[in-house]
């Protein structure tokens, strides 16, 4: 198959993928909206840590299989950090300790019938991950899809975080480009906690934030504004979609919602699928007002939901836009934004504009609908005199002989970049697709897309 990578886009905006696309594919403050962070409790060189960061990506085009991962020197040829690690063969050795923020984002590609795990370590021992599987008796058929695995962890002084990857059969691997499609990336936060979940069943680390009760509801105690971040897998009835939320059971909301699935409609025998299990990762900014009871409830579709959560204290002054509608334009505009300090944001043409020189976090979420065999992407994109540079695309993509036009893949992911910006530069959002595909970013009032940037 071919190995080059998506062309880079236009000085205008991102064009669809030509043929040779991968084929094989909390800080907050202490005030009116976090009043229980006691400043006092803080000492002067932790809270000198907060923000510091490390990005690490992939440039070069090329597949990675589970053996080439092994070596961390071969997957990232870029890395930024605030001097909180150094890279080895091994991973990502820490130097300065702290509870980190992790976002791993990659682009997995999975043949038929292959199981495909990808997670984030810990010394050799997984703090998250995701997996992937197309049980389908038609072998051509194939995924490409894109997804975050987000965790929270606490790190310490020589600690070495590595990714890893497993293939069942061997037929399954990353995909990277010069869109820098794998991303490994992490922060110091101030105050958080990271959930785990199997179908209904939670379990939290110890934290004043929180309390488990019965083993299946979060009660968040304390109010004020957080980032709430959930990534994990699903396994779904035969040719279903399915939703997978955390619901609020006081308020009767859901606070995060997931919808996913390959549906094969009214022609099931065309794929003759057996069993599929879909990644997804989502994440909002939510306003709490306190001993809110969270919990996990897994659509009637879901055979088997895994995964984690994290809540995380967030500055109220970051940018947190969204939008209700199908997105089908090639440059992203979000209509409504919950936080959008000094209008940093445009509605009109959906162009972020950095006040200060700094590293920011994006991140974008939105639910990818392919309507038959084809492929849709979406891109954080930064400007650079009149071009646009992807900094980092996801991407989802359906491919069998025996696809039919009814067959609707949803897909719901996130993608995350740490951008470096010069004051007054400028981020956007853009999307493309092939032009014999079928597809959009869906949306509803239920599973809005959302662009989060926070500057670290």
């Amino acid at each position: 198959e071919p190995e080059s990578e998506p062309e880079s886009e236009p000085e205008s905006e991102p064009e669809s993928e030509p043929e040779s696309e991968p084929e094989s594919e909390p800080y907050a403050n202490s005030g009116p909206d976090n009043p229980e962070i006691d400043p006092s409790n803080i000492n002067e060189k932790s809270r000198s840590n907060f923000g510091r960061h490390f990005s690490c990506h992939r440039s070069s085009s090329g597949l990675l299989d589970q053996t080439e991962v092994e070596d961390m020197l071969d997957v990232f040829d870029a890395c930024q950090n605030d001097d909180v690690m150094e890279m080895n063969e091994r991973g990502l050795k820490i130097k300065v300790p702290g509870k980190y923020r992790l976002s791993l984002t990659a682009l997995m590609k999975s043949a038929a019938n292959d199981v495909f795990e990808v997670r984030i370590a810990r010394n050799g021992r997984s703090i998250g991950g995701t997996m992937m599987h197309l049980g389908a008796e038609d072998t051509s058929s194939e995924l490409g899809i894109s997804t975050s695995v987000l965790a929270l962890h606490d790190l310490s002084e020589g600690d070495v975080v590595s990714i890893e990857s497993e293939s069942k059969l061997g037929r399954s691997f990353l995909r990277s480009s010069n869109w820098n499609l794998v991303r490994l990336e992490g922060d110091i936060v101030e105050a958080g906690v990271q959930c785990q979940f199997t179908n209904t069943l939670l379990s939290c680390e110890e934290s004043d934030l929180v309390t488990v009760e019965d083993g299946a509801t979060v009660i968040l105690k304390k109010p004020g504004i957080y980032e709430i971040g959930m990534s994990g897998s699903v396994e779904q009835t035969y040719g279903r979609s399915t939703v997978v939320q955390l619901f609020d059971e006081s308020s009767q909301d859901s606070v995060l919602s997931i919808s996913t699935g390959l549906d094969t409609g009214t022609k099931p025998n065309q794929i003759n699928l057996r069993k599929t299990i879909l990644p997804f990762s989502k994440s909002a900014i939510r306003r709490i007002k306190g001993n809110e009871r969270l919990s996990i409830q897994p659509g009637k579709n879901a055979v088997n939901t895994t995964g984690s959560f994290y809540i995380i204290r967030n500055r109220p002054s970051d940018v947190s836009c969204s939008a209700d509608q199908p997105i089908q334009t090639r440059l992203i505009a979000l209509p409504e934004c919950s936080m959008n300090g000094e209008n940093l944001y445009s509605n009109v043409d959906g162009v972020f504009r950095a006040p200060v020189t700094g590293t920011y976090r994006v991140v974008f979420t939105g639910v990818y609908e392919i309507h038959g065999d084809g492929m849709i992407h979406a891109n954080i994109l930064k400007k650079i005199g009149k071009s646009l540079n992807t900094e980092v695309a996801g991407f989802a993509k359906f491919g069998t002989n025996q696809t039919e036009a009814d067959t609707v893949l949803k897909l719901n992911n996130l993608i995350v970049a740490y951008v470096r910006l010069e004051e007054g530069e400028e981020i956007c959002m853009g999307m493309g697709r092939k032009q014999s595909s079928r597809g959009e970013i869906w949306a509803s009032p239920q599973f809005p897309v959302q662009l989060n940037i926070q500057k670290l």
